[in-house]
């Protein structure tokens, strides 16, 4: 997706589904919009972190009620949980050699 204005123009060709709440501080990672579902009665809080990220596809298959794909991976470090999508480039590549058991100091 390529902004939020295309966003809420996708959502607005549905019948079903409406904005009922946003927040918007300046700051894209927390940012969001409440979108309702009047079919099922349900209402999704989506990042506007998230609508930059993921095409409509995806996220109308999760305001529709569908399994969504992984949007944020939260990890456990040293004893408390932390977003990955807040880590430098570093820290990612730390993570990825944890999972590839590579250990070695390069």
């Amino acid at each position: 997706m390529q902004d939020v204005q295309q966003f809420v123009d996708e959502l607005s060709k549905t019948e079903y589904l409406q904005v009922v709440e946003e927040d918007h501080s300046g700051d894209a990672a927390e940012d969001y919009l409440v979108v309702k579902n009047s079919l099922n009665d349900a209402k999704y809080k989506i990042l506007v972190d998230s609508i930059y990220k993921y095409d409509w596809a995806n996220l109308k298959r999760v305001l529709d009620g569908g399994e969504a794909k992984v949007i944020d991976h939260i990890t456990r470090i040293v004893g408390y949980f932390s977003k990955t999508s807040n880590w430098n480039k570093s820290k990612l590549g730390e993570l990825e050699d944890r999972r590839a058991g590579d250990y070695a100091v390069k």
